[in-house]
């Protein structure tokens, strides 16, 4: 789901900060050298950057709008097993339009700025736009953002293992072996790996990112598998 303060904090404050650039003005003449050039260089980043940044979480909300009325809906409706799937059948068209709308919508803003000007409306926005593409259905648009995100996955800056989900389906779905070993089934009790990179390779690069060794989640998953 579209995190909560992206549309309370994040843009209720992008739209009240003229209100604070004039309080702030009055106290210009008490403030140091310093900090009148960093205000002004919060001034200059944010005019650059605000329309950008509303922009990028309004996009999100088109991908994660489906999603939130369909949570809704499961909550507060009495349905069977069977009612559920059919429901998600019939409903899928409208994830499949909202997610191919905010691929379109992000590839735009991509092509005329690049990423390293999404990049400079911050992380927070690059956060913003990573859920756009972990939700889109575009494979060749997914894989092409994978360096893109790698850094903002090792810094934390977006969620290392989404990250990493997000790779292992783009490398599995292109018949290459994932590189964090994410994926795998249950066989016979136990958890085993779908194709991957070699054990020493796939726990160097979950190390990176900030996850566990494979032994690990072997061991955590199997419990689930043994259940």
């Amino acid at each position: 789901m579209l995190k909560k303060f992206l549309t309370s904090t994040f843009l209720i404050g992008a739209l009240a900060v003229s209100s604070v650039s004039m309080a702030s003005t009055a106290h210009a003449q008490d403030a140091s050298a310093n900090a009148r050039y960093l205000a002004g260089e919060f001034e200059r980043r944010h005019d650059a950057n605000v329309e950008l940044a509303a922009d990028i979480a309004r996009i999100a909300m088109v991908a994660e709008y489906p999603g939130i009325v369909v949570s809704e809906i499961m909550m507060s409706e009495q349905m069977t097993m069977e009612d559920r799937d059919q429901f998600l059948d019939l409903v899928d068209p409208f994830f499949a339009s909202a997610a191919a709308q905010a691929t379109s919508e992000l590839q735009a803003h991509v092509r005329r700025v690049g990423w390293d000007g999404i990049a400079e409306a911050g992380s927070v926005t690059m956060s913003i736009a990573f859920d756009i593409v972990a939700n889109s259905r575009d494979l060749t648009f997914k894989r092409s953002t994978l360096s893109v995100f790698e850094p903002y996955a090792v810094n934390y800056d977006i969620n290392s293992y989404s990250y990493a989900l997000l790779h292992d389906d783009v490398m599995a779905a292109s018949g290459e072996p994932q590189k964090y070993g994410t994926a795998g089934q249950c066989e016979n009790g136990a958890w085993v790996p779908a194709a991957m990179a070699s054990t020493p390779q796939v726990d160097a690069a979950r190390e990176e990112i900030g996850l566990g060794p494979m032994a690990e989640l072997i061991e955590a998953e199997s419990e689930y598998c043994s259940m």
